[in-house]
């Protein structure tokens, strides 16, 4: 929010909403012009580019910890109750690699959403994977295992291939890149 203030003290003839969401909106159709998404483009009408990597780690909440104490490795997560992706977030990299190293994992809740995934996860359900800068800033969550770069998800800015050279979609690249 704070780079969408930047960019509209500099481009005041710009509008600019922020919209998240995750389901995948029509670039292009009146839906959104641009999107910051986390997978990398399969319609290939969207244009774009890689603008950072997303660490990811595995958090539970501190009550949790308390109760069930601390994990070491990952390997120890098969032993835990697990806060795990349901839709179309289940074949996310960060649910398929918990399903690979904790197979037998009770899963305690499921979320369509990082959204949905903090309350479980805060409530003490279970342990969860999630973004390292969504988990470092809730003061409820610690985290008890970084992942490396073994498990970091790209970000990607896009548009559609039609709107990438009108002035305010190019105004926002600019400024973004």
């Amino acid at each position: 929010s704070r780079l969408i203030e930047k960019f509209n003290a500099r481009s005041p003839d710009v509008r600019v909403e922020f919209v998240m969401s995750d389901k995948i909106l029509e670039l292009g159709s009146g839906d959104a012009d641009i999107a910051i998404h986390g997978q990398r483009p399969v319609d290939s009408g969207l244009v774009g580019r890689k603008i950072a990597d997303t660490p990811w780690a595995v958090f539970a909440s501190r009550s949790y910890v308390k109760r069930h104490g601390k994990i070491e490795s990952a390997a120890q997560i098969d032993h835990h109750s697990v806060v795990v992706f349901a839709g179309p977030l289940s074949d996310h990299p960060a649910a398929r690699m918990l399903k690979t190293i904790a197979p037998n994992a009770q899963v305690a809740a499921r979320a369509d959403s990082i959204a949905a995934l903090l309350p479980s996860v805060k409530s003490g359900a279970g342990i969860a994977l999630m973004p390292v800068v969504v988990g470092k800033n809730e003061k409820d969550l610690v985290q008890i295992l970084d992942l490396g770069s073994g498990m970091a998800t790209p970000v990607y800015l896009l548009t559609h291939r039609d709107l990438r050279r009108t002035p305010r979609v190019r105004a926002f690249f600019d400024f973004i890149i």
